[in-house]
C-alpha cells in the first residue's frame, strides 16, 4: 500500500503506472484532483486524494493506512513571493516527518540529487541534502535514492534541450557545461523505486543511481541535437548567465523560472557516482540505459 507525494510531476507520472503493474495499491496526493486525474490518464486504479506537501494536515490524512510513502515533491515548480524554494523544501520535509511520526510509521522513500556532498552545491541541491539530513535525524524508517539528471519526455532537461535545439541557430552555454554528469532514464529511476517498495527490509540506506554513461552537458546536448537531425553550433559564455537565460527559456518553453534557473545552475555541479557498491549489491537486475538509448526512448514516450 503506497502513497506517492508528487505523483503529478515528471517522475511521478511514470512511477504510478509501474507501481500498479507491480501489483501495488496506489494513492496519490494532489492539490487539484481533476487536474491530477487528467495527468495520470483517468486511471481508476489510482486513488487521488486532496493533499499538499506544504499542508501538514492533508498529508496526515493521506498517509492513513499506507505502509510506504514515496516522496517526490520539490519546491522548484512552486511560486511563492514571500518564501524561497529552500524554505518550501524545509517546510515540506518537516510536514512529512510530522505526519509519519506515529506508532508503526510508514517507510519513507525519498528521491534526492546525486552529487559529491563535500563539494560546493547550488541552493537547490543543498536544500535536498538538508532534507536528507532531517529525514535521517527523524529516526523514521527510510530509503534515499540520489539521481543525477533524469531523462524523459516530460523531464526538465529534455524539454529545455529540445526547445533550445529546435528554436536556436546557435546554442549559448556557460563554461560549466563542460561539467560531467551521468544522466539516467526515468524508467530506470522508476525501476529502483518499485523494487525498493517490494523489499520491505530496505531501510536506512542511501543509493547512488546514475545512468550508464559519463558525459559533459556539451556532449549531451550535442548528441541530442544530432539525434533530432540537427547540427548546431555552440558559443561558450564566460559569465554567469543563469538569470538572463532562465527568463528567455521560461518564455520559450512555459517552464517555471525557478525550475529553469535551478537546472542551469546545476550544470556547474558534477553529478557522477562515487560509490555504487551498495546499488549493485541490492539491485543486481537493474542495468541503466546509456544516454542515447534514454533519449531515443524518451522521444517514443506517449
Amino acid at each position: 500500500m503506497v502513497l506517492v507525494i508528487g505523483a503529478t510531476g515528471f517522475v511521478g507520472r511514470f512511477l504510478t503506472t509501474r507501481l500498479l503493474k507491480a501489483g501495488n495499491s496506489v494513492r496519490v496526493t494532489a492539490r487539484h484532483i481533476g487536474q491530477a486525474d487528467a495527468i495520470l490518464g483517468h486511471n481508476k486504479d489510482i486513488e487521488i486524494v486532496r493533499g499538499d506537501a506544504l499542508e501538514a494536515g492533508s498529508i496526515i490524512r493521506a498517509m492513513a493506512g499506507k505502509d510506504t510513502v514515496i516522496f517526490l515533491a520539490t519546491s522548484i515548480g512552486n511560486t511563492y513571493i514571500d518564501r524561497s524554494p529552500e524554505e518550501l523544501d524545509k517546510r515540506m520535509m518537516t510536514n512529512l516527518i510530522r505526519a509519519a511520526s506515529i506508532p508503526n510509521p510508514p517507510r519513507i522513500i525519498f528521491l534526492s540529487v546525486l552529487c559529491d556532498p563535500d563539494r560546493q552545491k547550488t541552493a537547490y541541491i543543498e536544500s535536498r541534502f538538508e532534507m536528507e539530513g532531517e529525514l535521517k535525524k527523524s529516526g523514521l524508517p527510510h530509503c534515499i535514492f540520489r539521481a543525477p539528471v533524469i531523462i524523459g519526455k516530460w523531464g526538465l532537461f529534455f524539454r529545455l534541450c529540445k526547445a533550445l535545439i529546435e528554436r536556436s541557430r546557435l546554442i549559448f552555454l556557460p563554461r560549466s557545461a563542460s561539467t560531467p554528469c551521468q544522466p539516467i532514464y526515468v524508467g530506470d529511476v522508476a525501476s529502483y523505486l518499485v523494487q525498493a517498495v517490494a523489499n520491505k527490509d530496505m531501510c536506512e540506506n542511501a543509493y547512488e543511481i546514475p545512468g550508464h554513461d559519463v558525459m559533459t552537458y556539451f556532449d549531451m546536448i550535442d548528441l541530442f541535437s544530432k539525434t533530432l537531425g540537427y547540427s548546431k553550433g555552440f558559443l561558450v559564455v564566460p559569465v554567469n548567465f543563469s538569470n538572463v537565460a532562465a527568463r528567455i527559456l521560461t518564455r520559450a518553453t512555459g517552464i517555471s523560472h525557478n525550475a529553469v534557473k535551478a537546472s542551469l545552475e546545476a550544470m556547474s555541479i558534477p553529478m557522477v557516482a562515487s560509490d555504487e557498491t551498495r546499488t549493485y549489491r541490492d539491485f543486481p537486475e537493474i542495468h541503466p540505459l546509456g544516454y542515447l538509448d534514454a533519449i531515443l526512448k524518451a522521444l517514443r514516450e506517449n
